[in-house]
């Protein structure tokens, strides 16, 4: 059976049919990003994207908290988790469409993070977590290129600038925080 049958060229995550929808789409986009995200729509709200990303959020939350016995990581992850994409995407949009001419919206760019959590079902296991962070560098830059229509240096070249932001906002946000 294919990944993304012929008469169901926009598969999305489906609450109804929720667990075979969960397997589907996160296998698709840890197996086959390109053929998931050619099929991805990049309209039609966020709600089922949300939920996708809530849940793929709430099972590395949970098995990080139960494997390292600390709820105040656990919670942190969840939240961090939910609340990142939503900020990420706004950034992406607007690096990729203000600074790098593509055309998208601030929709599709928090669809491609949405299903892009599906990294982190697997990224809690010891060393593969770290790798597996890279990989969801390159799934979203698959995933901006397709929904954006640019070229793969450019939907890279905006990850990247997304990730050098955030970084320096988490550290003035410590410097903020512990006055060093």
């Amino acid at each position: 059976m294919p990944l993304f049958p012929e008469d169901h060229p926009d598969e999305e995550f489906d609450p109804g049919n929720a667990l075979t929808s969960f397997r589907k789409i996160s296998v698709g986009v840890l197996f086959s990003p390109r053929t998931f995200f050619a099929a991805m729509r990049t309209t039609g709200g966020l709600v089922n994207p949300g939920i996708y990303l809530a849940g793929c959020v709430l099972v590395n939350g949970v098995i990080v908290g139960f494997l390292t016995k600390n709820i105040a990581l656990m919670v942190r992850i969840v939240a961090l988790g939910l609340a990142l994409p939503f900020i990420t995407a706004g950034i992406l949009q607007f690096i990729l469409t203000r600074l790098l001419g593509a055309r998208g919206t601030y929709e599709a760019a928090l669809r491609v993070n949405a299903y892009a959590a599906a990294v982190s079902l697997v990224s809690w296991f010891p060393v593969v977590g770290t790798l597996m962070e890279f990989y969801r560098v390159y799934v979203i830059t698959v995933g901006l290129r397709i929904a954006f229509g640019t070229s793969d240096r450019l939907a890279f070249l905006a990850v990247a600038l997304t990730i050098a932001l955030l970084m320096l906002a988490a550290l003035a946000l410590g410097h903020l925080v512990t006055g060093l």
